[in-house]
């Protein structure tokens, strides 16, 4: 997939979100966007257990490409010691919020 293709998917994730936050499909939309915003979009932080600290939800509305990084990672690499993190992070939205911010991010990005 090309970045434009991944922006896309991540957009669909997050309009499938907002249109029905329990559904079947925007989760599992959710996870697959995840896995393209952690491996090609915003990238694996290698040091997220440092920068973690200094992160709170509440700030993810204003969150830069590092800071979205560093909460995806978190995410998945949360799930190697506890089975369903990944879903209970889609479940209580923090998923959604980050891939709508990583989106803002890249927008802004690509306009300046």
């Amino acid at each position: 997939m090309n970045r434009q293709s991944d922006l896309e998917l991540v957009g669909r994730a997050v309009d499938l979100w907002r249109d029905d936050p329990r559904g079947d499909s925007a989760r599992g939309a959710l996870r697959q966007a995840l896995s393209v915003a952690h491996e090609r979009l915003a990238g694996p932080d290698y040091e997220y257990m440092d920068h973690m600290h200094s992160l709170d939800r509440a700030d993810i509305p204003t969150a830069d490409l590092a800071d979205v990084s560093t909460w995806c990672t978190w995410v998945v690499r949360g799930e190697r010691f506890s089975d369903g993190h990944i879903d209970a992070n889609i479940r209580d939205g923090l998923v959604a919020e980050l891939m709508a911010r990583l989106l803002d991010v890249i927008e802004v990005e690509t306009e300046g």
